[in-house]
């Protein structure tokens, strides 16, 4: 078999106020995203090799979360995968690795636009495999112009390498004549944020695991949608792959949609965020040495699109005066360019955050101290991954707050981070965090408790308040049940 490979992909956030552009985009950049996992190239590579097929793959170009794709920047990304598909002539496998929440200024649906031009290039006789991120807002064109659809199942996404062993076997399959395959998608009508790793999100995705062993089944895919993306195909969705019985497909995909949408109060998005007052109250109250206390402002998290300046939670914090507190990363280039001026050990009046958009709250007002500067910071969640920092500041206020500031957005993985500017954790008892539910895994060895905190942002956990322009709704909670 000759099979190509390449990807594209960003997890468009509609109420970021930051564009994201073409030079966002860099080639693998969540290649090896989990530690210790294999990503979705080297299996199919691997898997290649195995089976004595034919391999290359193109390009893998995938930005940070943020605003719309500038459009003409998408359509010069889309015309460059495009045409490598065009170059690699007739191909028996064409694997694809989309995010699915892709969104340009002017197209809502990137990946099923070009899930119909790729089509168009390798004609009907080619198998098409896509794999997609479970936060996809997935449209009809999936089932129209792909042949096989599977969307990681876990949250966090600790099996990316399985579904992509997964895709790759089925995608042999269908080439060589062994499965005729059938994808039927259903919808739950409801926004939801699902961790499979516990409680309602584990009971829910175990059935998906379970409708598998059934041989007509091929493989059964929930996708949540990403709840932030303003678009027509908003909203959560099971997606089937039968063996050759479309009517099947769609009748266990409406099934499962029904059993999602009946525990939608388990899984709705900010059933257990607290607003700031009680949040800081929680933290006074039960954070010590013994049970370190994480405070997360998950409406600003920079991985799920926010612009990552936002003061709500840094403002709260420094108000009620908690003692051994540290807070990061706050975005703030022009904050950074004054420190970086100033130099190390020099104390001065610092005005930080609350820049990019009106739900970025007020500029704070401090007096600090730079106590370190780090250029060309890189944030290393594994020795293998991590993220470009920029330059990297840390600063104390007198009464002895800790806060990292840095002029590129980056989101926050791994405490390293602290030791990286000399701050000891086992001296810290509260942490404030630019992270939504990902610091729960992240942070799992050194956080005693974790509280999402509601606040103003691009990320809300209160939909409801949201200016949804072209997203159905029918979707609960915008529309009650």
């Amino acid at each position: 078999m000759k099979i190509f490979a390449c990807g594209l992909g960003t997890e468009t956030n509609s109420f970021c106020p930051i564009p994201t552009s073409a030079d966002d985009f860099s080639n693998d950049l969540f290649e090896g995203f989990v530690p210790g996992k294999r990503a979705a190239f080297g299996v199919w590579a691997e898997k290649a090799e195995q089976g004595g097929h034919e391999f290359s793959r193109g390009s893998n170009m995938w930005a940070m979360p943020a605003g719309p794709v500038v459009e003409q920047d998408y359509l010069a990304l889309r015309a460059k995968l495009l045409g490598e598909i065009e170059a690699v002539g007739c191909v028996d496998i064409l694997l694809l690795y989309l995010h699915g929440a892709m969104m340009a200024t002017q197209t809502a649906d990137c990946e099923g636009e070009f899930l119909k031009m790729a089509r168009d290039i390798v004609g009907s006789d080619t198998v098409i495999g896509v794999e997609i991120d479970p936060h996809a807002n997935i449209s009809r064109a999936y089932a129209e112009y792909a042949d096989v659809v599977i969307a990681y199942k876990e949250w966090p996404h600790d099996d990316i390498a399985d579904r992509a062993e997964e895709l790759f076997d089925l995608c042999i399959a269908a080439a060589q004549g062994d499965i005729q395959p059938q994808i039927a998608i259903a919808e739950a009508n409801i926004l939801s944020f699902v961790d499979t790793k516990s409680g309602a999100g584990q009971e829910i995705i175990r059935e998906f695991y379970d409708i598998e062993r059934r041989p007509e089944i091929l493989s059964a895919s929930l996708t949540m949608g990403f709840a932030w993306s303003d678009t027509p195909a908003l909203g959560t969705r099971t997606l089937i792959v039968s063996d050759g019985d479309a009517d099947l497909a769609q009748r266990e995909a409406q099934r499962l949609a029904d059993t999602v949408r009946e525990r939608r109060g388990e899984i709705a998005i900010g059933h257990d965020a607290v607003k700031i007052k009680e949040a800081i109250a929680r933290a006074q109250a039960e954070a010590s040495k013994e049970n370190r206390f994480a405070l997360c402002e998950g409406a600003d998290a920079i991985l799920c699109g926010g612009a990552g300046d936002a003061t709500h939670l840094l403002e709260a914090m420094i108000d009620a005066n908690l003692p051994d507190a540290v807070f990061a990363p706050l975005w703030d280039p022009v904050a950074i360019d004054l420190c970086t001026a100033a130099g190390e050990g020099t104390r001065l009046d610092l005005r930080i955050g609350g820049k990019a958009s009106r739900v970025s709250g007020r500029p704070l007002d401090l007096t600090v101290t730079v106590r370190a500067i780090r250029p060309d910071y890189r944030h290393a969640v594994s020795p293998t991954f991590g993220f470009d920092g920029g330059t990297a500041v840390h600063v104390a206020t007198d009464s002895g707050f800790d806060i990292i500031l840095s002029s590129k957005r980056f989101p926050i993985l791994a405490p390293t981070m602290f030791d990286d500017f000399g701050i000891d954790l086992e001296t810290k008892r509260i942490l404030g965090l630019k992270a939504f539910r990902m610091a729960r895994v992240a942070f799992a060895d050194v956080v005693g408790t974790f509280q999402t905190v509601l606040t103003q942002g691009a990320m809300s956990e209160d939909v409801r308040s949201l200016p949804y322009r072209n997203a159905p709704r029918n979707l609960w909670p915008l529309e009650a049940a």
